[in-house]
């Protein structure tokens, strides 16, 4: 993508770059494209595939609320699929609580509870049984821990046991389905209460618990398969993430191999057609995300850093490989479920679940070898890049694309090339080094207005309501910290008629 304007200002470089990935991405129907405030960074280990998809899930099993996102570091508190199951868990607890059983049903679920609950005991039973007597093996063996030796003698010790474990889990497996008919006979014809509590056991049951590696040296260094990695982490005799199974749609290793140019070029006359700021209802600007100008550089170098940029008659972006890749949440996810009456009770109580819950990232854009050229008005602009190191300034980021500024990784491999006859500098990264792009944002709970989800996600000069909400404060003569009644019809959905009469 090349980006030309005379006066290269921040919104006009988000509103031409959001509207190429939008006819990129072609979101259908109420589905939105999110940037990051940040091209990040997204480690794609050959060797370590399932390592790999952890970190994809990292980044996808995210709430999202505004854009550009800032997700920093990663946090396992803010993931959708935990916020996700909390709410459910709640609303299925009280669905229980308040439900009439007869005593063939109540017998039919203490059974299935108590086969389930006896498999869980014996798992933990073999669990220290295993990590017992791999203590007195080791010892005979005299081999020591973080040692190659140790760590594949210790991966053919348990299998007798894995094996067992996962005889356990099956059976752990059949009595929760067990449990499952008999709830949906509970229910009988309330169609809202079967699905609650569908939905509810397939959130608490462990075939849909998704154990991934931390650690690519498991796959890479020691070579473990996929059956025996996903055994071990079943077992929990290793040290594995466990979350709610999260999948891309394809495989993440390919796209080291992968080839998919993307080009388009936007002229100086071109009108963005699609605007960032209007189709995420922010109220002043969200550029204020993408830092203008960032590099560790001296007082002085930054001045002459900052007037280059300002100086730039275009940007060109490019990649090796962009390609899109969908999210695949397991059979606990119900994109319905907010329209389940027992579950919108729970959310009118929290308008924050509400908000962090109705807009779930449905895919991800990964680009491999991307490269970002900044040609300038005049070769005088070109000096100070070529006397400049980039790896030994620490990196650069300008209008949100960085280089060497994350912290280590693949990150780091990137070079700089100055080009004093064409007026440019370009910033290419590694062959093998992939970045995250944008965010498919899907709109899952259509009660929740689009403002709303901005005024719970971003400060309150930054979307429409909050400008509101200050003004009301301010001018009105409202009494402040309170949400007047003007503002707050702008907070939920208006009521049709026939909602009004049922």
């Amino acid at each position: 993508m090349e980006i030309k304007s005379t006066e290269l200002t921040i919104s006009n470089v988000l509103d031409q770059y959001y509207s190429w990935l939008v006819k990129l991405m072609q979101p259908k129907g109420i589905d939105r494209v999110a940037l990051f405030s940040s091209v990040l960074t997204h480690d794609v280990v050959r060797e370590a595939p399932l390592y790999t998809q952890g970190i994809f899930r990292g980044f996808v099993d995210r709430t999202l609320t505004v854009s550009p996102e800032d997700f920093g570091a990663g946090n396992t508190t803010d993931r959708y699929s935990r916020r996700y199951a909390d709410l459910i868990n709640l609303a299925g607890y009280e669905l229980y609580a308040d439900a009439t059983y007869t005593p063939k049903q109540t017998d039919d679920i203490k059974k299935a509870d108590g086969d389930a609950s006896e498999a869980l005991k014996e798992i933990n039973a073999l669990r220290k049984e295993a990590n017992t007597e791999w203590i007195k093996q080791a010892q005979q063996l005299q081999i020591k821990p973080g040692t190659p030796e140790y760590d594949l003698e210790r991966a053919n010790f348990y299998q007798p046991y894995l094996g067992l474990i996962r005889e356990q889990r099956q059976k752990m497996t059949r009595a929760h389905s067990k449990k499952a008919a008999v709830m949906l006979s509970v229910f009988g014809s309330d169609q809202d209460a079967a699905q609650l509590s569908k939905v509810y056991e397939r959130c608490m049951a462990q075939d849909n618990i998704q154990y991934l590696p931390t650690d690519p040296s498991i796959e890479s260094t020691y070579h473990l398969d996929p059956i025996k990695i996903g055994e071990a982490a079943q077992s929990g005799l290793y040290s594995f993430e466990q979350e709610l199974g999260v999948d891309p749609s394809g495989s993440l290793i390919r796209i080291l191999d992968a080839q998919g140019i993307r080009k388009v070029s936007i002229s100086n006359s071109t009108i963005a057609e699609y605007k960032h700021d209007d189709a995420w209802h922010v109220g002043g600007s969200a550029s204020s995300w993408i830092p203008v100008f960032s590099a560790d550089v001296g007082a002085s170098g930054e001045h002459h850093f900052r007037q280059s940029i300002l100086n730039t008659e275009s940007i060109t972006i490019d990649c090796d490989y962009l390609g899109e890749y969908w999210v695949r949440r397991r059979d606990w996810f119900d994109s319905t479920i907010f329209n389940n009456k027992y579950v919108a009770a729970r959310l009118k109580q929290n308008s924050d679940a509400a908000a962090l819950l109705s807009l779930c990232i449905s895919s991800v854009l990964i680009v491999r070898g991307l490269k970002v050229t900044y040609k300038f008005k005049s070769v005088d602009d070109t000096t100070i890049w070529s006397n400049w190191d980039a790896h030994a300034g620490g990196g650069f980021s300008a209008w949100g694309f960085d280089f060497g500024l994350s912290a280590g990784g693949s990150g780091q491999d990137y070079s700089h090339v100055v080009n004093r006859e064409e007026k440019s500098v370009t910033f290419k990264d590694g062959s093998n080094v992939c970045r995250l792009v944008a965010l498919r944002a899907s709109k899952i709970n259509s009660s929740m207005l689009d403002q709303a989800i901005a005024f719970h996600g971003k400060r309150l000069d930054e979307s429409e309501i909050g400008l509101r909400l200050l003004k009301a404060w301010s001018d009105d003569g409202a009494f402040y910290g309170t949400i007047p009644d003007a503002v707050s019809a702008h907070l939920v959905r208006p009521v049709g008629k026939s909602e009004i009469e049922s």
